[in-house]
């Protein structure tokens, strides 16, 4: 659970067009690799997004295509935006991070193994509370079929104290408090409900205030209710040979792990980070407080664990950031404070995306900042809103020649033909208005094409025998 192409949207890139032909490349075969149905992808450096790209389907049995403002699940690395909120309460003098969380809370959060303990901020955003993820309660907070219908307030008053109803002595670990290290959901749903509190505001509500707002994080919402219907990734799983669409769920502990953003947001969120907490003039958090985000919080007990974030290896470099994992999802985002870049990447799938990581990391150094990419409140790319309607073509069905409507006085384009599983399986430079498929296997594909530097909507298209 909460653990650790169809559209080709085309930024200013700033590496050669070759290297970024064999990323697209290794993507898709990563992601035939890992069964991911789905996925958008982002390089950020020297303040401005160097790449982006989308893939695959967003919704497999709906033939509906990912696009660079789909908002995809993002599990556990929604813990990185819980931790900025409470950090932003923190730089506001609202308490200390080795202050007893119990000194803010209407009720008494201790571990029975060690009473005279105190349980600190910084503990909940190292993982070493003490507090443990009892899975026997938690997932009763699961909604299978839509947002949480639970409240965080009651997520927090039933699992923490003695008096609550879903208070177990198997919420807690045998270790003292700030004794050792163990990955906890539950401590940074706590981390949340604390936000809530002390900032006298739904969390939901803070978080859209104080971070997506600042920096035009426009298509992330913790709840379905905040999205229009089918801009939401479907989650899948692989079974017998083919995509499993799976329910839009939700978890009333849900600062661990529910928030859905597009690779877009998250683009922006990264930049912040690495800009010193300010993106396009609005400040989310000082340059001192990222500074101890990316610093090692107890090296003694784990010698990886920042505030939140921790330290991971992709491509040869050590990067800070946070991977996610659930139902449905695998998402990762890392960044390289001290050369100023950093990776990401969304699928609405269950494999692993470390050979992904391992790409945007050789693309992330070699990449040129062009010095002309516009921070929000604009778009991230000016294609995205042009973007044409699907070209025409006949016949379709189609069993020898496809012929494609062109516009007239067309220079360059690019094709690219997805079949059913989201697999591509052709794509190449178009010479002429004539493309056959004759030796293609009867079936769906989605036809894509990039003509002049517009990227056409995908259309269906069937392979007769």
């Amino acid at each position: 659970m909460r653990l650790l192409t169809a559209s080709l949207l085309f930024l200013t890139l700033s590496a050669s067009p070759l290297f970024s032909q064999n990323l697209d490349q290794v993507i898709q075969l990563e992601m035939n690799e890992e069964k991911l149905p789905g996925l958008a992808a982002c390089v950020v450096k020297g303040g401005e997004v160097v790449w982006m790209r989308s893939f695959g389907f967003a919704d497999v049995a709906a033939g509906a295509f990912v696009d660079d403002s789909m908002a995809f699940l993002l599990a556990s690395v929604s813990k990185t935006v819980t931790a900025t909120a409470l950090l932003q309460l923190h730089e506001q003098g609202l308490f200390g991070l080795d202050e007893p969380v119990n000194d803010y809370l209407p009720f008494v959060v201790q571990n029975p193994n060690h009473p005279g303990i105190p349980i600190t901020f910084r503990q909940l955003m190292t993982h070493t509370s003490s507090i443990r993820d009892n899975w026997t309660v938690m997932d009763g907070y699961y909604n299978l079929n839509g947002d949480p219908t639970i409240s965080l307030e009651e997520v927090a008053t039933n699992y923490f104290p003695t008096t609550g109803s879903d208070y177990y002595p198997q919420n807690f670990y045998n270790y003292a408090p700030g004794s050792d290290w163990q990955y906890s959901n539950i401590a940074v749903a706590l981390m949340g409900y604390l936000v809530q509190v002390i900032a006298d505001m739904p969390f939901d509500e803070y978080c859209e205030q104080t971070i997506f707002e600042p920096i035009c994080m426009s298509n992330t919402g913790w709840f379905l209710a905040d999205f229009e219907p089918g801009r939401v990734a479907t989650p899948h799983y692989f079974s017998n040979g083919q995509y499993v669409g799976i329910p839009q769920f939700g978890f009333a502990d849900y600062p661990n792990g529910l928030l859905r953003a597009s690779i877009q947001d998250v683009a922006q969120f990264m930049l912040a980070y690495l800009e010193g907490g300010t993106l396009g003039g609005n400040e989310i958090l000082t340059a001192a407080t990222i500074d101890s985000v990316f610093s090692l919080q107890v090296p003694s007990i784990d010698p990886y664990q920042g505030l939140i974030w921790y330290t991971d290896n992709y491509g040869g470099y050590e990067l800070w950031g946070h991977n996610g994992g659930e139902a449905g999802a695998s998402t990762d985002l890392f960044l390289n404070p001290g050369e100023g870049w950093g990776v990401a990447v969304l699928a609405n799938g269950e494999g692993y995306n470390g050979g992904i990581l391992d790409a945007l990391v050789d693309y992330a150094v070699t990449a040129v900042p062009s010095g002309n990419w516009m921070p929000p409140c604009s778009t991230v790319s000016s294609t995205t809103s042009a973007r044409p309607g699907p070209l025409r073509f006949f016949p379709n069905p189609v069993q020898g020649d496809l012929q494609l409507d062109l516009p007239a006085g067309w220079q360059q384009a690019r094709l690219s033909l997805v079949d059913a599983l989201g697999r591509t399986v052709k794509r190449e430079e178009l010479k002429q208005a004539t493309l056959n498929l004759a030796g293609l296997p009867a079936g769906v594909y989605y036809l894509e094409l990039e003509i002049d530097g517009l990227n056409y909507a995908p259309a269906r298209l069937v392979k007769a025998n």
